[in-house]
């Protein structure tokens, strides 16, 4: 998702969510086993949010696959010097 997001929206909010959603699941077990159930919910809102808002702006963006591969094509150019 990362390098998508830079590729074609360029938009930093949709890994932010899921940055949260995942730190959230991780850190489950330290606020106590009854709240558990919670976390989880909480982290796997947050990642759904991510996925579905980065797929959003995709389909919004224009000229994204141009600028997908004209990114691709100076990414190969430099890698060549």
């Amino acid at each position: 998702m990362g390098i998508g997001i830079l590729r074609h929206h360029g938009r930093k909010k949709p890994i932010y969510l899921l940055a949260a959603g995942g730190l959230t699941y991780w850190f489950k077990d330290s606020l106590g086993h009854d709240l558990e159930p919670v976390l989880v919910l909480i982290g796997a809102v947050l990642i759904i949010a991510g996925h579905t808002l980065n797929m959003r702006l995709i389909r919004r963006c224009k000229g994204c696959s141009k600028k997908a591969t004209v990114d691709t094509a100076t990414a190969a150019e430099s890698a060549s010097y």
